[in-house]
């Protein structure tokens, strides 16, 4: 792995929460995982994510109009450039992209690798929801067996 980072590397001395949503969810955890969003958009504590899924997405979009911290953590390597829409966040020092540098196109097993690493980056993980056949269940598993402290929204 060739790790960059781009923006405020001291987000990375800080406490983080990890928030991990699969590519299909249930239409149930969508809106308390927009309220949780919400409230994390004015707190201290950064949230780490790939912001790839679409509630992943949602959840970025939130949380970038707030002053919370963000860590995107992306598999592909260094933006050649910033999207737009994350410059302002960059320049206001609330962002830092680390970029893992698996490839250049997205694909299972880097997303896998990828919310590994956004697991190892916090102390506590965020789930809109969970259950056992998802590709996230080992991360979820891994973490409770690690003690982290693990919060599902949505029961299923």
């Amino acid at each position: 792995m060739n790790v960059e980072y781009l923006g405020n590397n001291a987000l990375l001395e800080q406490e983080m929460t990890a928030f991990l949503a699969p590519s299909h969810v249930s239409p149930l955890a969508v809106l308390p995982t927009l309220d949780w969003a919400s409230a994390m958009s004015h707190d201290t504590r950064p949230v780490v994510s790939g912001f790839t899924s679409r509630l992943e997405k949602e959840v970025l979009a939130v949380l970038a109009r707030g002053t919370a911290p963000i860590v995107l953590v992306t598999a592909q390597y260094q933006y050649k450039r910033v999207p737009i829409h994350l410059q302002p966040l960059l320049d206001g020092d609330h962002l830092l992209i680390i970029s893992l540098g698996l490839g250049t196109r997205l694909s299972r097993p880097f997303a896998t690798k990828r919310n590994a690493y956004v697991a190892t980056l916090a102390t506590e993980l965020v789930f809109p929801s969970i259950n056992e056949t998802s590709s996230l269940f080992p991360i979820y598993d891994d973490a409770k067996r690690h003690g982290k402290e693990v919060t599902i929204l949505t029961q299923e």
